[in-house]
């Protein structure tokens, strides 16, 4: 399994994988201030 990991790991570590890094990152975000809207509504 951890080898399979690596092998992948290494040529992919190219646009697609910033791609989803950035697709990561950005749902996140997302989230984080869907979060903080529905607690400042309650809050507020």
């Amino acid at each position: 399994m951890g080898d399979e990991c690596q092998r992948i790991d290494g040529p992919l570590r190219t646009p697609s994988r910033l791609i989803l890094d950035g697709a990561v990152s950005a749902l996140e975000s997302a989230i984080i201030r869907s979060i903080d809207r529905v607690l400042g509504n309650i809050s507020g």
